[in-house]
């Protein structure tokens, strides 16, 4: 049987299992055995958005003033999305929009991963189903919409690198981040890569500009979150809100560990750790799509865990990479895929100690050190990885900033 057939009979099997526990054990009572608290009606974050065709029904902007939402909470979406209500789209079509976007996220893992082996299969089916991915499944959040676009661009980029650019621009326009996805273009040669990149930033730019206040609306509406989130800013807010007075030396931490890792990570551009073959595998496009997502998302704050979504991307290369005769990459590629799963599983390891005193502070300790460690490795890996040329260019800027330190200083003995 050929590897991609069993992950296709492993989701198969997957949604006739939770199609029979909905069925016989109940809606709510599925999700609770993976700790995931529900929210009733289903599909609560689609529903943010469908609930805003009574707003707007109503002449008024369902980014201040949300009427129709169950939980009174404002739309915290780009205005773009406003335009399913034209043609129609309310409330009640929630649950049809619900389960497309879930069989999208489906279709997305189909499209990524044609032919792994059988023990990738395990790797991503234990991601899949993990609460932090079952989370966004349960509230149907448009992250599973994202990843599929990202998905297809993936695919697209071997071959048709403007649908792929495309694809990338229409996910940022829906929702920001997926700019981060457009290093999946390393794989052009360098001509294709910075003239895309030009255009990518004077893109974002002029977006920027004439979107900026819808922009901030978004960022003030949306719920920053401690407990079940990733980010440079999920520790030090936490323990801002437990002691305020140790808060800004947590903050000041977080900080310059980020920096100290992206200074470490640099260094990569210098190393050839990585053989030949090992940039010439068929999953690194898609490693360095997910690893750009989460380590940009990583940097913008604070997200919430069911983005972790995007580490599946880079599951089958560091599967690979795990057994890579270069030992540095082989350790780091093994201490990712060791902490993405505490990271992916929170929700459940949280039940198995709440009965431990300072239970949930170390589960809470544990699981930011895995995706810290998540983090820093990505990082590095994504940076060790980078084609050749893009290592020409920063040897030839670190050269020439050596030589400016040189002249500098005899000038100025």
């Amino acid at each position: 049987m050929k590897t991609s057939a069993n992950l296709l009979w492993s989701l198969g099997l997957l949604i006739i299992i939770f199609g029979l526990l909905f069925q016989f054990y109940g809606y709510d009572k599925t999700w609770k055995l993976w700790n995931i608290p529900t929210m009733t009606p289903c599909f609560a974050d689609t529903r943010v958005i469908t609930a805003g065709a009574e707003a707007c029904a109503k002449g008024l902007d369902p980014m201040v003033n949300n009427i129709g939402d169950p939980w009174n909470r404002r739309l915290n979406y780009p205005r773009v999305w406003q335009l399913l209500y034209a043609i129609g789209v309310n409330q009640a079509h929630t649950t049809y929009l619900g389960i497309g976007l879930i069989v999208l996220f489906l279709a997305g893992i189909c499209l990524l991963f044609p032919s792994i082996s059988n023990t990738t299969v395990v790797f991503i089916v234990g991601a899949l189903v993990s609460p932090a991915v079952l989370l966004g499944v349960e509230r149907a959040n448009t992250d599973l919409l994202i990843f599929f676009l990202l998905a297809v661009s993936v695919v697209a980029a071997k071959r048709r690198h403007l649908g792929s650019t495309a694809l990338i621009f229409f996910g940022f326009i829906l929702k920001l981040y997926p700019i981060f996805g457009l290093m999946v273009l390393l794989r052009k040669k360098r001509s294709i890569f910075i003239v895309f990149s030009a255009l990518s930033i004077v893109f974002v730019l002029l977006y920027a500009f004439i979107k900026m206040e819808e922009i901030l609306k978004i960022i003030e509406v949306t719920e920053k979150g401690t407990f079940l989130s990733y980010g440079l800013n999920v520790f030090w807010t936490r323990v801002m809100l437990d002691y305020p007075a140790r808060g800004i030396y947590a903050k000041i931490l977080s900080y310059l560990v980020a920096l100290s890792l992206l200074a470490f990570s640099l260094t990569a551009l210098s190393r050839n750790d990585l053989p030949q073959e090992d940039l010439e595998l068929p999953y690194l496009d898609s490693f360095r799509a997910g690893s750009a997502i989460y380590v940009g998302t990583f940097l913008l704050g604070s997200n919430w865990d069911y983005r972790l979504m995007f580490l599946i991307f880079t599951i089958p290369q560091l599967v690979s990479w795990a057994n890579c005769t270069a030992p540095s990459v082989s350790w780091i590629s093994r201490i990712i895929l060791c902490a993405l799963y505490p990271s992916m599983w929170f929700l459940l390891i949280t039940r198995t100690v709440r009965y431990i005193p300072y239970g949930s502070y170390m589960i809470f300790l544990l699981t930011q050190t895995s995706k810290w460690l998540i983090f820093a490795g990505l990082l590095y890996l994504l940076f060790l990885s980078m084609p050749a040329w893009v290592k020409h260019e920063a040897n030839k800027l670190k050269s020439l900033i050596r030589r400016s330190t040189q002249r500098q200083c005899r000038c100025n003995p």
